[in-house]
């Protein structure tokens, strides 16, 4: 089969490189095994084993003329591909396929990370299928788009980079994501002044403002503290798996307030072996079992959970990712869709 898969045109994917955009990479990456993959994604991208397309690179910030360029550029690609995966910031290609050719409903898909339901637009959002990553999602999607149209489909992640290791020292917990509150940041740097005797860490990059923001907060408000310190990763993608290795449990305190769309780092976390401790009635509850994860509501409940994670197995984690979340099954998912 001929599958188009369209990147977000925001920043390049390349081996060594993370984020969404590099999963979707390494989905095509899987689609390609059995299948003719084109995809398309921003100049200085380096993937190999897919046919890859170059588009425009807006870094950072979306473009709709960016986005626009693979339908004005390729759409003899497009039209003939069995397949077109969109999964673009603005969707833009789905919109101007409903506008202009209606191709079947079963040769295209667009698909969104998050609880951004702007794109794509009425009416193309509702003609053609859509994919949100978890249920939850799923729910608040359908006031916005066609409630028979959208589909949950649980992403997954490269179990040959996101490696399992036995012969590791785990001796930290770990908040790895976004620095801002919603993602529980400084909840974390509470749960790390109640706990004096353990040892903490947190690590994420602050390319973005408002991640410069509350991270240069956040690295104000540990000086002084003995336990915890700040690991930034500068986009390696070693290091980030080794930083995971590495920790007795990755710790994301979300606030109650906010919905995450999925949380790819929560499946990279137990891929390496890592279990999880977050937030009680949060998006990971849904696919996240009790054998790989604590869910708290307090500050409280966060510090007894330190002892309690100690007791989950770090190869079961790795075992009950590899069976639910490798690209591989990623990739089979997206392939059942077509056939709704």
């Amino acid at each position: 089969m001929k599958i188009s898969v369209i990147n977000s045109t925001t920043i390049p994917v390349k081996f060594g490189s993370y984020g969404f955009e590099q999963n979707i990479a390494d989905l095509s990456l899987s689609l390609a095994k059995n299948n003719r993959v084109t995809l398309f994604a921003p100049t200085g991208s380096d993937i190999k084993g897919v046919k890859l397309v170059y588009t425009p690179n807006s870094y950072h910030n979306v473009s709709i003329n960016d986005e626009l360029f693979v339908y004005r550029y390729y759409h003899d690609v497009l039209m003939s591909s069995d397949y077109i995966i969109d999964a673009s910031a603005t969707n833009i290609t789905t919109e101007q396929i409903y506008f202009y050719d209606r191709i079947g409903t079963d040769r295209i898909v667009w698909l969104r990370n998050g609880t951004d339901f702007n794109h794509p637009r009425k009416p193309a959002s509702q003609y053609y299928k859509g994919v949100v990553l978890s249920k939850k999602v799923q729910e608040l999607a359908r006031d916005f788009y066609s409630s028979d149209k959208i589909y949950s489909v649980y992403p997954g992640v490269n179990e040959n980079i996101y490696t399992y290791r036995n012969d590791v020292t785990r001796d930290y917990y770990l908040y790895y994501s976004r620095p801002h509150p919603s993602k529980g940041l400084f909840d974390f740097i509470k749960i790390a002044k109640m706990n004096p005797n353990k040892k903490f860490v947190m690590s994420f990059d602050m390319d973005l403002e408002d991640h410069k923001y509350y991270g240069e907060q956040a690295i104000k408000m540990i000086k002084g503290m003995d336990n915890i310190r700040y690991i930034p990763i500068g986009g390696d993608l070693n290091k980030k798996v080794e930083i995971l290795q590495h920790a007795i449990a990755l710790i994301v305190p979300l606030s109650p307030d906010y919905i995450e769309g999925f949380g790819m780092v929560f499946i990279e976390a137990i891929m390496t072996g890592t279990p999880v401790i977050t937030r009680l009635g949060s998006t990971p509850q849904e696919y996240l079992s009790n054998d790989v994860a604590i869910f708290c509501s307090n500050p409280v409940e966060y510090s007894k959970a330190l002892d309690k994670v100690l007791k989950l197995d770090n190869k079961e984690c790795r075992d009950y990712a590899v069976e639910r979340f490798t690209t591989d099954k990623w990739a089979e998912r997206m392939l059942k869709v077509r056939e709704y």
